[in-house]
C-alpha cells in the first residue's frame, strides 16, 4: 500500500500503525515531493489494517503553524474509521490558560483511526445506474440517516439508526407512497462533537463537524452498508443526496481539538485573522473555515466529491454555508470577498462526473458579504429563504403579503439570472435548522433550555404563532395547527421550483420547541413512530397525495418562470390570477390588506416538443379568519373543476369524481385553508388515482401501535 500526506509546512511525517492491543508502531515516510506531498511504500500492509500519522515541524503560532507529533491525526483521505470521536481534553491543541500553549498529551490510544480497504469490497457490491431524475420531478426529503429509522417499528435492532435501517423495505415503502424522488440526508461523513456538547453529557446530533471526508460515520455504518443503501434507492428510482460541509472541519478554533488538518498543516489549511495569525477567522460561527485558494484544499474536497459520487453513487450534493468556499482570492490574503466565479466552483463545473450531480447551495454564512441567495452560477441550485419567510408570514395572517405570494408561488423571480427561464429557486418553508412545521403553529418562542447555552441559541425570529398559547393542550386547537400544517405543505406543493420537504412534517412532528437540537442524539429529534396518530396518519395521506400530484402533472412540477404570454391560439395565458369573483385580477386589486391568492395554471403551457397538454388547476389560498367564497372561471373545453384536495376537509382527495365536481360554479374555501381545483382533460381521465389499500404509515400504525 501505497502511503501519501501533503503538508507544505512539515518538516517530519510518521505513519503510525495499531494493532489489536492498540500498540503502536511509528515508520518515518522517507519521500517529499516538491509541492509538499510525503510519501511511503508499506508492502506488508493489509486490508483491515489500522493507521494515522504524526506530523512535525515548527510551532510557531504567530505563524499560524501548530505541529505537535503528540497527535495522532486522521487521514484526510481515510475510507474508513475505527470508531467514533469521543471527547478527552488531551485533544486539545493548547492548554485552555495559555492559548499559544502547546499541549503535549499524546492521543495515540484514543484517537479515531484509519481502517485500509479491501478494494475489492466496493466492487462486490455491484452500481445501480442512476436515476437521473430531472429537476421538474424532484422532490427533496430532508432527514437523517440515525433519526429517521431509530424508532421505527419495522427496522430490526441491528438496523436501528444506520444506512441499512434506511434502505429497508418497510421505511423505503413509507418514500414512496409520499411521492418522494430524492432522499437528502443531513451530514453522513465521519464528524466529532465539540467540548460544550460533550462536557454537558450531550453529542452532536446534525453532523456539521466533519473529521474524514471519505469516510461515513462509523455509528451508521460501513463503506459497503452506504453503498448498498444507494443501490437499493437507485433500483427504485430514487436518489441520494449528501448534505456535505466544505466550509469548515470539526476542529474548533486554533486551540480546541485537533485531530486531522489542524495537526498537519494549520497555516496552510485555514483561515487566519490577518491581525493575528495564532487566531482562526470564523466565517462559519463553528471556529475555523478552510481556506479554498489553496489548491490542496479545493484538491482534498473534489477529490472526496468524485468519490462519493463515483464509487458511491451519490446522486448529488447541498452544500451547508456553500459561500464560504467562494470567498478569497489566492495570493491576497487579506480579500474574503465572495466571487461566484471561484475556483472552487469552477472546479465543480468543469469537473466531468461532478458538473452531473445535483448542487444545491445553502447561499448564505455568518461572514460580512454572506447573504448571496440568487448570485451563484447557473449549474447550482439554492434555498430560498424568502420563500420559507414570507410564505410563514401569509399564513400568519399578516397583511401585504398576497403579491409576495404571487412571487414566491411563481418561481421567485428576485432570484432570476438574466436570459434564464429555470429558477434557482429550492423552495422550503422549514428544515432540520429551527422549528417543525407543527412547532411552527405551537410555539411563538424558542424552548431551547436542553442545549448547553441557556436558551440563547437558535434563531429568535421564526414568524410562526402559536394561535392561543404556547406547546400542546388543547385537542381542538392541536387539529387547526395541523390544518396550518398542510397549508404549509401545500404552499410548498404547489409552488413553481423545487420543493424540499422536512421528512416528519407530514404527520405533524414535534421537538416540542426546540429550533436548534443539533446537540439532541435523543427523543426530541428522533421520529417518533409510535406517537403518530389517526389524524396525523390521514395529514400524512394527503401531504403524500399532493406530493404525486405534484409530480404527476407537469404544469405543477413546473421549475421555470412564468412571462403571463398566450400559450395557445384562444389567448390563454401561462398564469392568471383571479379574483374571488373569477374575474381576472388588475394591478389596482393587489391590495396591501389582502390574505386571499388566487390563480389558474394553464395545462396548455406544457404543450410541446409532442408532450401533451396537462389539466388545468386553481390554487386558492385562504389566509383570512373567515371563509371567502370563490366564483371559479370556466374551465378550458367545457370540462367542469373538481376538487383536487382541500386542507381543511382531510380525506376529500380520496373521494369519486362525482363528489368532488363543482356543479354550480362557486367553491367556499374555510378559513385558513389551501384548495386546489382541476379541470381534468378527458384523455387524461385514466391517469386519475384508484381507491387505494391502507397506506403504509395507517398499516404500521394497525400493526404495531392500535390501541
Amino acid at each position: 500500500v501505497n502511503f501519501a500526506l501533503f503538508s507544505e509546512n512539515a518538516t517530519k511525517v510518521e505513519l503510525c500503525l495499531f494493532d489489536e492491543n492498540e500498540n503502536e508502531t511509528r515508520i518515518e515516510l522517507p519521500s517529499r515531493s516538491e509541492d509538499g506531498i510525503w510519501s511511503g511504500y508499506l508492502p506488508d500492509a493489509k486490508p483491515g489494517m489500522r493507521y494515522g500519522y504524526r506530523v512535525d515541524g515548527p510551532y510557531d503560532p504567530d505563524r499560524g503553524m501548530r505541529f505537535n507529533p503528540n497527535k495522532l491525526l486522521i487521514d484526510p483521505y481515510a475510507r474508513q474509521l475505527d470508531r467514533e470521536f469521543e471527547w478527552n481534553d488531551d485533544y486539545l491543541a493548547s492548554y485552555p490558560n495559555d492559548k499559544k500553549s502547546k499541549n503535549t498529551a499524546d492521543t495515540g490510544r484514543i484517537a479515531p483511526k484509519a481502517i485500509i480497504q479491501d478494494p475489492e469490497a466496493l466492487k462486490a457490491v455491484g452500481t445501480v445506474e442512476k436515476p437521473n431524475v430531472p429537476w421538474n420531478q424532484t422532490v427533496v426529503y430532508e432527514t437523517h440517516a440515525k433519526g429517521f429509522t431509530i424508532k421505527h417499528p419495522d427496522v430490526p435492532a441491528a438496523d436501528k439508526g444506520k444506512f441499512a435501517g434506511m434502505a429497508n423495505p418497510e421505511v423505503m415503502k413509507y418514500i414512496d407512497e409520499q411521492g418522494i424522488s430524492s432522499v437528502e440526508l443531513l451530514p453522513v461523513q465521519a464528524f466529532a462533537t465539540d467540548e460544550a456538547v460533550a462536557k454537558n453529557g450531550l453529542s452532536n446530533y446534525w453532523g456539521y463537524e466533519p473529521i474524514a471526508y471519505f469516510a461515513p460515520h462509523p455509528d451508521y455504518g460501513d463503506p459497503v452498508e452506504f453503498k448498498k443503501m444507494v443501490n437499493a434507492y437507485h433500483a427504485a428510482g430514487k436518489e441520494v443526496i449528501m448534505d456535505v460541509v466544505y466550509n469548515h472541519v470539526g476542529e474548533g478554533d486554533a486551540h480546541t481539538q485537533m485531530l486531522s488538518l489542524k495537526g498537519i498543516d494549520s497555516a496552510y489549511y485555514f483561515v487566519h485573522n490577518q491581525n493575528d495569525k495564532s487566531e482562526y477567522r470564523n466565517e462559519t460561527g463553528c471556529g475555523n473555515a478552510l481556506d479554498m485558494t489553496k489548491p490542496m484544499a479545493r484538491r482534498l474536497a473534489v477529490d472526496s466529491l468524485r468519490y462519493w459520487a463515483e464509487e458511491m453513487g451519490v446522486d448529488g450534493f447541498r452544500f451547508d454555508l456553500a459561500t464560504v468556499m467562494g470567498r478569497g482570492r489566492e495570493g491576497d490574503p487579506a480579500n474574503r470577498d465572495f466571487d461566484k466565479n471561484h475556483p472552487f466552483y469552477e472546479a465543480l463545473r468543469n469537473d466531468p462526473v461532478l458538473s452531473k450531480c445535483k448542487l444545491i447551495a445553502e447561499p448564505w454564512d455568518c461572514g460580512a458579504g454572506g447573504y448571496q441567495v440568487g448570485n451563484f452560477q447557473k449549474n447550482w441550485m439554492q434555498w430560498n429563504d424568502r420563500f420559507r419567510d414570507d410564505t410563514r408570514r401569509f399564513w400568519c395572517g399578516n397583511e401585504g403579503f398576497a403579491a409576495k405570494m404571487a412571487q414566491r408561488m411563481t418561481a421567485s423571480d428576485d432570484m432570476k439570472n438574466e436570459g434564464e427561464r429555470m429558477s434557482p429557486s429550492v423552495n422550503f418553508v422549514t428544515a432540520h435548522d429551527g422549528f417543525t412545521a407543527k412547532d411552527l403553529w405551537s410555539y411563538e418562542q424558542k424552548h431551547n433550555e436542553a442545549n448547553p447555552w441557556h436558551n440563547t441559541d437558535g434563531a429568535n425570529q421564526n414568524f410562526g404563532r402559536n394561535w392561543g398559547h404556547e406547546g400542546y393542550r388543547d385537542e381542538g386547537l392541536d387539529e387547526f395547527r395541523n390544518k396550518m400544517v398542510r397549508n404549509l405543505e401545500a404552499t410548498l406543493l404547489m409552488a413553481s421550483g423545487v420543493p424540499m420537504r422536512l421528512a416528519g412534517d407530514e404527520f405533524n412532528r414535534s421537538q416540542n420547541g426546540n429550533n436548534n437540537p443539533y446537540c439532541q442524539d435523543n427523543e426530541t429529534s428522533w421520529v417518533n413512530w409510535d406517537k403518530i396518530s389517526d389524524r396525523d396518519v390521514k395529514s400524512a395521506e394527503m401531504v403524500g397525495f399532493m406530493t404525486k400530484l405534484r409530480r404527476e402533472h407537469p404544469v405543477l412540477g413546473n421549475v421555470d418562470y412564468f412571462d403571463g404570454q398566450p400559450v395557445d391560439d384562444k389567448g390563454t395565458k401561462d398564469i392568471t390570477f383571479i379574483r374571488p369573483d373569477g374575474q381576472e385580477m388588475t394591478g389596482g386589486d393587489w391590495q396591501p390588506f389582502a390574505k386571499t391568492l388566487s390563480y389558474v395554471l394553464a395545462g396548455e403551457k406544457t404543450k410541446k416538443d409532442g408532450k401533451p397538454a396537462d389539466d388545468d388547476f386553481m390554487v386558492i389560498m385562504n389566509a383570512h379568519n373567515g371563509e371567502v367564497d370563490f366564483r371559479t372561471p370556466p374551465a378550458p373545453n367545457g370540462q367542469k373543476w373538481e376538487v383536487a384536495f382541500d386542507t381543511a376537509h382531510l380525506g376529500v382527495e380520496k373521494l369519486p369524481v362525482e363528489q368532488r365536481e363543482i356543479r354550480d360554479g362557486n367553491y367556499r374555501a374555510q378559513p385558513h385553508s389551501v384548495v386546489v381545483l382541476q379541470a381534468v382533460r378527458e384523455e387524461n381521465r385514466q391517469k386519475q388515482r384508484q381507491n387505494q389499500t391502507a397506506s403504509v404509515l395507517a398499516q404500521m400504525k394497525n400493526k404495531h401501535f392500535s390501541r
